[in-house]
C-alpha cells in the first residue's frame, strides 16, 4: 500500500513528536550504549525492590521459595563456577552488538533463498563455525540472519551451506 505525501508527513510528524527519527537506524555507538544501560538494570528485578534477608528470615511480605536455601552438595558436573571462554564471549556486549550489526545489514530478514521471513524469531548464524575459527566470532562478514526454522534446518550441515552464505553476504 502506498501512502500519500500528506499521510507520510503526518506519520513523520507523529514519530518526531515521540522522539523517533523515521527511517533512521541507530548508530553502532547508540546500540552499544543501549546494551550497556540494559546490562546495568537486572531483568529479573524490573524496577521493584528486591526483598532483603534479615538474619535468617526474609523481609515482611515475602515468602521464601525452595531455591532460597542451600540444599547440600553440588552436582557431579559442577566445575566451581567456571564459565567457558566461548560462553563469556557470547554473553559480552561486543557479541550482542555483532548480532545487531548482522540483523541491520540483512534488514531483520531471513537470508535463506526462498524464505524471506521477517519477524521477531530471527537468529544470527556464523557462516564459519566458531569451533573452527574463534577469531571470527565478532566479524560481521562471518554472520548471516536466519529464521529459527531455517536455522534448525541447516543444523549439523553448516559446511554444505558455507559457500552459499558467503556468496549472499558478498553481494551486500
Amino acid at each position: 500500500m502506498k501512502h500519500t505525501e500528506e499521510t507520510k508527513k503526518k506519520i513523520s510528524d507523529t514519530l518526531k513528536s515521540k522522539g523517533i527519527k523515521p527511517n533512521v537506524l541507530p548508530s553502532r555507538e547508540q546500540c552499544i550504549e543501549n546494551l550497556k544501560k540494559a546490562w546495568l538494570i537486572p531483568i529479573w528485578n524490573k524496577g521493584k525492590k528486591v526483598p532483603q534477608l534479615i538474619g535468617n528470615q526474609h523481609a515482611k511480605g515475602h515468602k521464601p521459595n525452595k531455591t532460597s536455601f542451600k540444599r547440600g552438595q553440588r552436582p557431579w558436573n559442577w566445575k566451581g563456577g567456571i564459565s567457558s571462554r566461548l560462553r563469556k564471549l557470547r554473553e559480552s556486549v561486543e557479541y550482542k552488538v555483532w548480532r545487531m550489526d548482522v540483523f541491520q545489514r540483512d534488514w531483520f530478514t531471513c537470508q535463506m533463498p526462498g524464505c524471506g521471513y521477517k519477524g521477531k524469531e530471527i537468529e544470527a548464524h556464523h557462516i564459519v563455525r566458531i569451533k573452527d575459527n574463534e577469531d571470527l566470532i565478532i566479524d560481521v562478514k562471518n554472520g548471516i540472519t536466519l529464521c529459527k526454522k531455517c536455522h534448525l534446518k541447516i543444523r549439523n550441515k553448516e559446511k554444505d551451506y558455507e559457500e552459499l552464505f558467503r556468496s549472499i553476504v558478498k553481494t551486500k
